[in-house]
């Protein structure tokens, strides 16, 4: 809960999803500047590739993870709407899991045309892991945010009694339709790195991954990244939604090639012991991955 970071990649999820919600983007909107670098005065802002697509599509910038395509929703969303949805994601705000490190977390103050551009691709604004968990959990749950809960019952040992603690839900970010789309998106991004390092085992998966910078004082630690991957599955029919975040992999910097194969490994455990089978499979197929 103490353990702030910038999310990267990962946050363009929740940019994504205000524009379309909001109304001043679709998913086949086409992006007028994202034919090269943007410039702020003396910042330069790029893609992670320094590669640039002059005709693309609010989904494919989600697939290639084009930072100059999050630039132009969030200046279609404006400072204002923006820093609103986000606050209704619950970011900056605690989780109320009634532990002691849980409290809000540092919301960004300024605001200006620099401050937009990086917030819109995850940098500049910090928040813990569970935060973005809590979030994203709104598009895979039809935009409803659920607020976190690790206890699930309450058992007197005397009386036996049961006291089931009940799912809350904590806002509604955005409009099912809103979900349903980003759900589709985050689906398309997950196949396109399921191509690099292979499938999910035939279940439908909807994530992001991110690499993000490590802040330091005045700037960035050249040296050090955090690699993560964020999804949730089935995308159709959500049983869980889990959260990878490797700090200074030592494999490759990218979450693509560490996060998300460490994510799938672990969620073949998962598909087994829920008894999920893949996409139009029966369950007898589902064998356990550590056969």
């Amino acid at each position: 809960l103490s353990n702030l970071y910038e999310p990267g990649s990962t946050f363009k999820v929740l940019t994504v999803a205000s524009g379309i919600d909001a109304g001043v983007i679709k998913a086949d909107t086409v992006c007028t500047q994202c034919g090269g670098p943007r410039q702020y005065g003396k910042y330069t802002i790029k893609t992670w590739n320094d590669q640039y697509h002059p005709d693309s599509t609010i989904t494919e910038g989600v697939v290639r993870s084009d930072n100059t395509v999050m630039i132009f929703v969030a200046e279609a969303l404006g400072a204002d709407q923006f820093q609103t949805y986000l606050k209704k994601f619950g970011i900056g705000q605690k989780l109320h899991l009634d532990l002691e490190e849980d409290e809000d977390t540092p919301f960004p103050t300024k605001w200006g045309p620099v401050e937009l551009a990086t917030t819109s691709f995850g940098q500049g604004i910090t928040l813990n892991s569970l935060q973005l968990v809590r979030a994203i959990s709104a598009i895979a749950n039809g935009g409803k945010m659920m607020r976190p809960q690790i206890i699930k019952e309450v058992r007197d040992p005397i009386s036996q009694e049961i006291i089931t603690i009940e799912p809350q839900v904590e806002s509604v970010p955005v409009s099912p339709q809103t979900a349903r789309t980003m759900t589709e998106i985050m689906v398309k991004a997950a196949a396109r790195g399921e191509e690099l390092w292979g499938s999910g085992g035939g279940h439908a998966v909807a994530g992001k991954t991110g690499t993000a910078q490590v802040a330091t004082q005045g700037g960035y630690d050249a040296s050090a990244t955090i690699a993560t991957f964020i999804a949730f599955a089935l995308a159709d029919d959500p049983q869980f939604i889990m959260f990878v975040k490797l700090i200074n992999p030592t494999y490759s910097q990218w979450g693509a090639e560490t996060a998300a194969p460490l994510w799938h490994k672990i969620a073949g455990k998962l598909y087994y012991l829920l008894e999920v089978p893949p996409t139009g499979a029966s369950l007898e197929t589902n064998q356990d991955p550590s056969e």
